[in-house]
């Protein structure tokens, strides 16, 4: 018999709530910034800068005087500029943030996560923002005619059929948190056969084939999209939230820029994330300002950051 692990007792309505989803649009009104100047930051990567963009440029359009400082190459080095003040603001993912400033944690939904993380960054003199919809993360995937054959819902769904079925991944997922033992712990999924690929693209086309029965993607695969695939759903946690959530001096976490960032947070989902992945030969000034001008945050005739 395999132990499942903990339920939180928190129900679904606290999430959305935490999460900041909302059906009506943000209020962009204008901040009282007289010109503040303020710099934000990213890690390396197309989708860690397209989201410094939008953060920033929305800061713009509200009045800020905005510097950037994209494509950080590690953790440690921008969590000590943002402590030094060399930088202001970071787009970040919750779960990989948790990781980076509690070592050894084993925090992985949402609602944990943003009760942990304020603890930690206060001691160095950081905090965070509300946390997006938008997350970049693994999810387990599976095609419509597979979900409907076998009543496909939930990870633990696939159970019965586990000792039948080829998970396919392009990450170490045999080794990883949410991989064998997690999936034997959590959900019961015993003996099941693993396939190696060299990229998503690979395992997607496994997937399709029905070389495999169940892939291993990111959340922002566009391929989720286009070959209208089932995500399981995790209610176990064993795949670590990551939310896109800003990271903030505590000095520059003043009101009206907080309400800035978050009004931009209320609004920016996976989907939006995923579509971005599908832009990267564009600069990620200007996928931002297309965004932006798209929701209304900024005006088709103001200028992109370049």
């Amino acid at each position: 018999m395999f132990r499942p692990r903990r339920l939180l007792r928190a129900g679904v309505a606290t999430i959305a709530v935490l999460v900041g989803l909302t059906a009506c649009g943000a209020d962009f009104g204008e901040v009282k910034s007289n010109g503040i100047s303020i710099t934000v930051g990213s890690l390396s990567g197309f989708d860690n800068q397209v989201l410094a963009e939008i953060y920033g440029q929305a800061l713009e359009a509200r009045g800020y005087t905005v510097d950037y400082n994209t494509g950080i190459g590690s953790r440690k080095t921008y969590l000590a500029s943002l402590q030094s003040g060399v930088i202001d603001v970071v787009p970040e993912y919750a779960g990989s943030l948790l990781q980076a400033v509690s070592e050894g944690t084993d925090d992985t939904d949402l609602e944990t996560i943003m009760t942990t993380l304020p603890v930690a960054l206060q001691k160095l003199d950081l905090t965070i923002l509300e946390p997006a919809s938008a997350k970049k993360s693994r999810v387990f995937v599976v095609t419509h005619e597979f979900a409907n054959a076998h009543k496909l819902v939930q990870i633990g769904d696939l159970a019965p059929l586990a000792s039948a079925i080829t998970i396919g991944s392009a990450d170490q997922l045999e080794s990883s948190s949410y991989g064998r033992r997690a999936l034997e712990f959590s959900y019961g999924l015993t003996g099941w056969n693993f396939r190696a690929a060299a990229d998503e693209a690979v395992v997607v086309d496994d997937l399709l084939e029905n070389t495999i029965q169940v892939a291993d993607l990111s959340t922002t695969d566009p391929a989720i999209i286009e070959s209208d695939l089932v995500e399981l759903a995790d209610p176990y946690h064993v795949i670590t939230a990551q939310n896109v959530v800003p990271v903030l001096n505590l000095k520059a976490a003043t009101p009206d820029l907080s309400d800035a960032i978050n009004d931009v947070s209320k609004i920016l989902t996976t989907a939006d994330l995923t579509h971005f992945a599908t832009l990267d030969d564009e600069l990620p000034s200007t996928v931002a300002r297309d965004w932006l001008v798209e929701k209304g945050i900024v005006s088709g005739s103001d200028a992109a950051h370049t």
